[in-house]
């Protein structure tokens, strides 16, 4: 472990995907980088872990920077003060999430990149507000934000957003939720997944290609990978996110979402060159 440094790897190894969490610690391992695990109880609005780490993080005379891998439930859980967290673990884990507004598209509105949004001029409204409404043509439509309570996709016509909601995947929170709706659609020809850190991209990934899911690395250097270097340089919603990309039609690029780098998958993101650049960047600004 590198012990001259206050960083600390902070997974949740509970109702996340096996494959992924032990990518994160073989990659921690890797780039010899501290780790810890943590949980979340089952059927409850707590997280555990392990009282030797809170005697830690009470001790200690140099504050230990957590940065959290999780799912989306934990940030839920974090944001929600009658939440069964300990409040010094609260503390810890709330100053290692890049939680943003502008991680909620409806907040995109009068940024430098507006216009370069894959759904510029979408409309957002409460779900309670919209559930009834319906289109006589086909919209398409996904939660704001980055918690996604429900998956987004195609509403088709004289379907209520109710009823499109209610047989797809949805969790818990959906009537909370703000969502999104737009006649804009595209011919996507593939999306990817870039991580960027203080400005820089560190490695960027397909997830999806002619409409399968494919998880393939983009190098640096090649054309996507630098167009996104460049979009990236008049607006940052954090210091560490995640940007979603889009080449559709005519080989354009658009941006299809930021989101918080904390439960955003990896798929097949350089790992450790991620959590290496985090953990240097962090040093830099905290020692």
């Amino acid at each position: 472990m590198n012990i001259n440094s206050n960083i600390l790897y902070f997974l949740q190894d509970t109702c996340r995907n096996i494959e992924g969490i032990q990518n994160e610690i073989t990659a921690c391992e890797n780039i010899n980088r501290p780790w810890e695990t943590f949980g979340y109880v089952y059927f409850s609005n707590a997280i555990s872990c392990s009282e030797k780490l809170l005697e830690q993080f009470h001790n200690e005379l140099t504050p230990t920077k957590l940065i959290v891998r999780s799912g989306t439930k934990i940030l839920r859980l974090l944001e929600d003060d009658t939440s069964d967290i300990h409040p010094l673990l609260r503390k810890k884990m709330c100053d290692g999430v890049w939680h943003s507004k502008y991680f909620d598209q409806q907040y995109m509105k009068g940024t430098p990149v507006e216009n370069h949004m894959l759904n510029a001029g979408a409309e957002f409204m409460k779900y309670s507000d919209a559930k009834n409404i319906m289109f006589p043509e086909v919209f398409f439509i996904k939660p704001s934000g980055d918690l996604k309570e429900f998956a987004g996709g195609f509403l088709k016509p004289n379907t209520t957003i109710e009823n499109y909601i209610k047989n797809t995947w949805h969790d818990n929170n959906v009537d909370s939720a703000t969502i999104m709706i737009s006649n804009n659609i595209h011919d996507i020809k593939a999306e990817a997944r870039f991580m960027v850190v203080n400005g820089i991209v560190s490695s960027g990934s397909y997830y999806k290609i002619k409409d399968k899911l494919i998880s393939k690395r983009i190098l640096p250097n090649t054309g996507l990978f630098n167009y996104v270097q460049k979009l990236i340089r008049d607006f940052a919603p954090a210091e560490i996110y995640t940007i979603d990309v889009a080449i559709v039609e005519n080989m354009e690029i658009k941006i299809v979402e930021y989101n918080c780098f904390n439960a955003s998958g990896l798929y097949d993101i350089h790992t450790e060159k991620v959590f290496e650049d985090i953990a240097k960047y962090l040093e830099k600004k905290y020692n």
